[in-house]
């Protein structure tokens, strides 16, 4: 070494030479003015310098300038205060590259004064690198777990696979439709590049991206000019120097949904380092996508209906309110129509979920073909629908009605069955009949329940006596529901005569609602709301038990054993635990079965699957069972087939012109000439006048009941009655 080769002393020379030529770290030796004196063959391989040329350099020629104020102040410290430092530095190699080092530096002393500084660096560029990519892999990673965007996530896999490898990297993701690539990120490429990059074919010599994706494994390409794949591609690349390009599919699930790429300036294939980070890079795509789909399903969850695929209550609020303030803001008009399918709950109840789901679902895809992508469609549950038109004025709100009727005119047809439902619905428009979104869902509620009064099948606009209307009858539901706590409900019945003996065999128990402030109201009132309101199950269980208990009574006081008979509706006959309702009803009443006839209107046996089995129980306790309005239903007779029915019974529709209309009469002798024939006996309801009894009685009907007989009776009316 120089004259200022580093010294201790005369005796610690030897040992100092060894470990400064031994030492496989790193070792600099700097004299006072900050040049080079020394280095040994370690550092000598680090920096790509040898001896003779760092000795007419400073260390600072070789210190990166983000660390050059810190390396000063150390090296200050070292020389006047004779403090050893550390400190982390990046040096500039003698090829160009980055070292990262840990320095640690401490004076070189020679007979007691202050020759220099001696340096014993650690090289810690592989340690930092590997640190960093962990680093990155977890930054990526946490932005997956928290749902950042896609295109956010994919620069940051591209930033960090180039900063580990000082390649150039692209991500394209497949459209599967087209079986093309299109460019999704390449953000350190020229934007002439990324243009020509956009599209590319799927193929097996499609460049290094489109084979990877066809064969569906990592594509080397060492030297773009000579291999053929990237026949017709070349050009694309050749302008911005590239020579080497690697890609390895994206797959998820076993599906190709892109390719991760690296290109390099030089023609070469990948390290197996190198090969490691494009396949973890990915990975890390895939994960991303994957975690997209998810999200996408979640959100698609969050805010469309499971059953039929379309916006549900959430998505129409939020649109809602984003029209709304565009209409305002705009000074446009806008439209809200609630739909709601006319007697959808009887079907539901009478032929079962999965038959009623299946029917929403075909009724949700005329909705779509009708509004024709003239705004959103909504279920809100059930089956009621809201239709969000945009900018539309009340006569394109009044045409899609029209649509929508036309639509759903013709018959569906679900497992094998011919169906028919038509739909009430109610047209609101901004700014007229509400300012928010909560205003305009009502007038339009208000507005769908006219139509209902109004016959069903049909649209109503809304207007202001519609408001009060529907208010009234919310009102009427709400004291329904207090109705049985407060003793407002009671049973009246109504006698059943034997047409040849003209004796009392049974009662019919009928509802009566007799409020305290408003009196009776009519059965056909409030009904309805019972069944659409579900209030009909606990009433219908009332009275149930009622109309048994007030049976065995009188049986207890002496009148002899009669029939009752009580109205089944369409939810009572679907609930689970209804056989056993009405068992316990028998047994708390001690009623004998074969004294309690369960009357069912005929769409309620069309079911196979579960109003068969329930009847089928029912008649296991000893019920009998009885089709009620017998004519006015689904007019199939397979159920008389597969049922053991007890009674069918004559509607009063037929009875009412018995006299006048042949038609009627007919029909009347038909019903009684097939239910003998099948040994069921028959029921007239509606008989007002004699020769109506004597024309039923003279044709074969069994039984018969009406105001000729009797009115419905209180029950402590009965008694006396019978007596008589």
């Amino acid at each position: 070494m120089s004259e200022a080769k580093p010294r201790m002393s005369n005796a610690a020379e030897p040992n100092f030479e060894s470990l400064f030529q031994y030492n496989l770290d790193p070792v600099f030796v700097l004299d006072d003015r900050s040049n080079f004196t020394g280095v040994n063959p370690a550092g000598e391989l680090l920096i790509g310098y040898t001896q003779e040329q760092l000795r007419s350099m400073s260390y600072m020629q070789l210190i990166t300038p983000k660390h050059a104020e810190e390396v000063e102040r150390c090296y200050f410290h070292v020389i006047q205060r004779l403090e050893p430092q550390t400190m982390e530095v990046d040096i500039m190699r003698a090829d160009g590259k980055i070292a990262e080092l840990t320095v640690t530096t401490v004076p070189l002393l020679t007979n007691g004064r202050v020759a220099g500084v001696i340096g014993i660096a650690k090289d810690m560029t592989a340690r930092n690198k590997s640190l960093r990519l962990i680093d990155g892999q977890n930054r990526v990673l946490e932005m997956i777990a928290k749902t950042q965007e896609l295109d956010v996530i994919l620069r940051s896999i591209v930033a960090l696979i180039e900063e580990q490898t000082g390649a150039l990297c692209s991500v394209l993701l497949l459209n599967p439709a087209a079986d093309r690539l299109r460019l999704r990120s390449a953000p350190s490429f020229p934007e002439a590049f990324n243009r020509n990059m956009q599209d590319l074919p799927v193929g097996p010599t499609v460049g290094s991206c489109g084979s990877a994706a066809y064969h569906k494994k990592t594509v080397i390409v060492s030297d773009i000019s000579t291999d053929e794949r990237w026949d017709g591609y070349r050009e694309l690349v050749q302008p911005y120097g590239i020579e080497a390009c690697w890609s390895v599919p994206i797959v998820l699930e076993d599906e190709v949904v892109g390719t991760f790429a690296m290109y390099s300036f030089e023609r070469r294939s990948p390290s197996e380092e190198e090969l490691r980070l494009i396949e973890r890079a990915g990975a890390l795509v895939s994960l991303a996508i994957e975690r997209q789909r998810q999200d996408e399903t979640i959100r698609h969850m969050a805010f469309h209906d499971a059953l039929t695929g379309l916006g549900n209550r959430r998505l129409l609020e939020e649109s809602l309110d984003r029209a709304i303030e565009r209409a305002a803001r705009e000074g446009n008009q806008l439209s809200v129509m609630f739909l709601d399918l006319d007697r959808f709950k009887i079907v539901n109840d009478s032929m079962g979920h999965r038959f009623g789901d299946a029917l929403l679902r075909q009724v949700s895809r005329r909705l779509v073909e009708s509004a024709d992508g003239a705004g959103l469609i909504a279920r809100q549950g059930g089956d009621e629908f809201v239709l969000l038109l945009d900018g539309a004025s009340e006569e394109r709100a009044r045409a899609l009605a029209e649509r929508i009727l036309d639509a759903l005119q013709a018959p569906f047809y679900v497992e094998g069955q011919e169906i028919f439902i038509t739909p009430s619905m109610g047209v609101s428009v901004f700014p007229d009949h509400g300012l928010d979104p909560q205003s305009l869902l009502k007038s339009a509620d208000y507005a769908m329940y006219q139509a209902k009064q109004n016959g069903r099948n049909g649209f109503q606009l809304f207007n202001p006596q519609l408001q009060s209307k529907a208010e009234k009858r919310l009102e009427l539901e709400n004291h329904l529901r207090r109705a049985l706590e407060r003793g407002e409900l009671s049973l009246h019945y109504q006698p059943q005569v034997n047409t040849r003996t003209r004796r009392v065999i049974g009662v019919e128990a009928l509802l009566r609602w007799n409020h305290t402030s408003w009196g009776p109201i009519s059965p056909a009132t409030f009904i309805p709301i019972a069944e659409e309101t579900g209030l009909i199950l606990p009433i219908g269980d009332w009275v149930l038990h009622e109309a048994c208990r007030r049976t065995q009574a009188w049986i207890d006081d002496g009148l002899p054993p009669m029939t009752v008979s009580v109205n089944i509706s369409a939810r009572q006959l679907q609930q689970p635990d209804f056989v056993s309702s009405v068992q316990a009803a028998l047994l708390a009443s001690r009623l004998p079965a074969r004294l309690l006839e369960l009357e069912l209107t005929e769409s309620l046996t069309m079911d196979r699957t579960s109003s068969f089995e329930v009847i089928r129980r029912l008649k296991q306790l000893g019920v009998g069972i009885a089709i009620d309005d017998f004519g006015t239903g689904y007019s199939s007779l397979h159920y008389l087939k597969h049922l053991s029915i007890n009674r069918l019974k004559i509607d009063q529709s037929f009875v009412r012109d018995l006299l006048a209309d042949q038609n009627d009469q007919d029909i009347v002798k038909a019903i009684v000439t097939m239910s003998h024939s099948l040994g069921i006996e028959v029921i007239a309801e509606g008989v007002e006048a004699a020769e109506q009894a004597r024309f039923l009685e003279r044709h074969g009907c069994d039984q018969v009941q009406g105001f000729l007989f009797s009115r419905p009776l209180p029950a402590e009316a009965v008694p006396a009655f019978l007596r008589k």
